[in-house]
């Protein structure tokens, strides 16, 4: 029940950030888009939302319980950056 309330929760965040979540096209040379889900699944998140921005893959997920902001490389997928989302990222 948690996962789903938590997953709606990512979903309400990306549609309220509408146009402004479509980001940038991705490189050429990057992972593609189902590549990199299929890295951070394995890794522990779920609910993966992605966008291409500012030279790598940002998005958001469910990990551990809790929704979190985080950038991935764009060519290898290996998370850069994570950490909790909070009232000031909505």
């Amino acid at each position: 029940m948690l996962n789903r309330l938590l997953a709606a929760g990512v979903v309400f965040v990306a549609a309220a950030a509408g146009p402004a979540f479509a980001g940038d096209a991705p490189g050429a040379d990057w992972m593609s888009r189902d590549a990199v889900k299929a890295k951070l699944q394995d890794e522990g998140f779920s609910s993966v939302l992605l966008k291409a921005d500012d030279g790598q893959w940002e998005g958001l997920a469910i990990r551990d319980g809790a929704i979190v902001t985080f950038a991935a490389d764009p060519k290898t997928g290996e998370i850069r950056q994570q950490k909790p989302m909070t009232d000031d990222d909505v």
